[in-house]
């Protein structure tokens, strides 16, 4: 910002506060891909295998997953660790 503020840049006139609520509003917006395990060449049984998501915001979304995945999921619903009402979207 110090370069900025030598050439008189319009953003440097703003106060420091709104400048960190502007970086703290973009990183809520922020999107990111997310690896949730990369495989293996050696086929395992016991492993859920290779998955991905996407995480955008405060919302998540899980993408490119195979059936070992969804057993994991579904054993983990008939649990109770994971609560299918708090999935926003099923598809």
């Amino acid at each position: 910002m110090a370069g900025a503020r030598a050439r008189g840049d319009p953003e440097s006139r703003r106060e420091p506060s709104t400048l960190q609520d502007d970086d703290a509003r973009s990183d809520s917006m922020h999107t990111r891909g997310v690896l949730l395990g990369t495989g293996t060449p050696n086929a395992e049984p016991d492993r859920a295998g290779p998955a991905a998501a996407v995480v955008s915001g405060s919302r998540s979304y899980l993408v490119d997953f195979g059936p070992g995945v969804v057993r994991r999921a579904m054993g983990a619903l008939q649990r109770g660790v994971l609560e299918l009402a708090r999935f926003e979207e099923r598809f």
